[in-house]
């Protein structure tokens, strides 16, 4: 898909006014088929099931659309309520995630396109020259009104579920997974390197520069730079990552090789740059999302340690699911293998990073959130690869300093050294694992499981 495409899709997906919108027109186009139906096919074939008084007709119809300009009315100003709480008490981000929702724009435009289909059957109904009332059009009605008030009755439900903090997270979670799935393999991690290697190998011919305002940049079209760099036989290496903010004049591509014949034209049409992040290939905005939630729990405001631990589970099993995941710069190759696009990702160094230190520096105050962090680390350096266990070991050992610095009595600093999956609950004596004091000098006191 062209980025400009796939700009405009990710823009509708986050907006509300596309459902309703095309409900409105589908209603009154439909209103027109349904009279067409009453005018000359089916006349008074339903007359025993509906009105056939023109006044009567017109007052149902007026209630109706009354009831369902008050049901869009009231479903828009809970879901604007509903994201000014979800903004305030988690992240401004999460808000995000409410726009997307599906089953508030189908209640949206279920509600409009009835009120627009009443509003024209109002129209149609007369009493002179006998009187008209369209008969199959006001059974439409009536089974319109009896799937909003469903809608209606379910949207309650879901809007009460769909603001528990176990949703919101889990929500967040299962967009990064989304992420995490769509990665895909490369073809080894060797052939990762020697791509990256050659193509250091190459000095940059050109470099393409954004030229507006600065933005975030979103999505990378691979395969439209691949089929670009192969037919002026160049190779194209993407400069930020997913997810970075790109200023004016920056520089967004560097052409390796004969680069005199491309167009910086067909090289900008490739990506699409917003002034919000986006979960289309950003690796790290689903830790960034479920970091702040964390965060903004722990804040002194707030003070939840629980929902903390709550979101440190999903980044838990986040990490879980890319421990063994090659995240090496991903390449793109032409038709006969050779490599022509190179673009750059967000490593496991950074992500770990990304997804404890903030965790870890707000809650070194709370023995739960410790417990929980050194639960997480302990569970990753049993299935962490050896290039891979480094950086959670010296994450084990920041956490254990942090306990060390943070509690006073001897008993808290022994409670908080417990790893906990629970955070506070399963657990009760210090593991082995954790009874390791802080080592003095750089290196990890972590030797592995032992047997408790």
């Amino acid at each position: 898909m062209h980025a400009s495409l796939r700009s405009a899709a990710e823009s509708v997906k986050s907006s509300l006014w596309l459902p309703p919108l095309t409900a409105l027109a589908l209603a009154a186009g439909g209103s027109f088929g349904t009279l067409y139906l009453d005018h000359y096919v089916f006349e008074d074939l339903l007359g025993s099931m509906t009105l056939s008084d023109p006044d009567a007709a017109r007052d149902v119809l007026s209630v109706i659309a009354t009831t369902m300009l008050t049901l869009t009315v009231l479903v828009f100003s809970i879901t604007m309520v509903v994201l000014q709480l979800a903004s305030a008490q988690y992240s401004p981000r999460v808000t995000q995630s409410f726009l997307r929702d599906r089953q508030t724009k189908f209640s949206l435009a279920v509600f409009l396109g009835t009120f627009a289909y009443s509003l024209v059957l109002l129209r149609a109904v007369r009493s002179e020259n006998g009187g008209f009332v369209p008969q199959i059009s006001l059974t439409t009605t009536y089974f319109l009104v009896a799937l909003s008030l469903i809608l209606f009755v379910l949207y309650l439900n879901h809007i009460a579920q769909s603001i528990r903090v176990s949703q919101i997270i889990r929500r967040l979670a299962l967009d990064a997974r989304k992420v995490i799935e769509a990665l895909g393999e490369p073809k080894s991690a060797s052939f990762t390197g020697d791509a990256v290697a050659m193509a250091g190998r190459l000095q940059p011919a050109r470099t393409i520069c954004w030229d507006r305002d600065g933005r975030i940049l979103t999505y990378v079209h691979e395969a439209s730079l691949a089929a670009t760099a192969e037919r002026h036989s160049v190779v194209i290496r993407v400069v930020p990552l997913v997810g970075d903010f790109v200023p004016r004049g920056s520089a967004l591509a560097e052409i390796l090789g004969d680069a005199q014949a491309v167009d910086d034209r067909e090289i900008r049409v490739a990506f699409d740059l917003r002034i919000d992040r986006t979960s289309q290939q950003d690796l790290a905005l689903g830790f960034r999302h479920l970091v702040d939630i964390a965060i903004r729990a722990l804040s002194p405001g707030t003070n939840d340690p629980t929902t903390a631990v709550q979101a440190l589970d999903h980044i838990h099993d986040l990490l879980r699911a890319v421990v063994h995941h090659p995240l090496d710069a991903r390449v793109a190759c032409d038709r006969h293998g050779t490599v022509r696009v190179i673009v750059p990702r967000v490593g496991w160094d950074a992500l770990l990073t990304l997804a404890m230190t903030e965790i870890r520096h707000c809650g070194k105050d709370s023995a739960q959130v410790m417990r929980r962090l050194l639960s997480a680390l302990d569970d990753l350096l049993l299935m962490a690869p050896p290039g891979r266990r480094p950086s959670l070991e010296q994450q084990r050992q920041l956490v254990l300093q942090s306990i060390e610095r943070a509690f006073d009595a001897a008993e808290d600093r022994q409670l908080a050294r417990c790893p906990d999956p629970q955070g506070l609950g399963s657990r009760v004596s210090e593991s082995p694992l954790s009874a390791v004091a802080p080592p003095s000098s750089g290196t990890s006191a972590y030797r592995g499981p032992r047997a408790v």
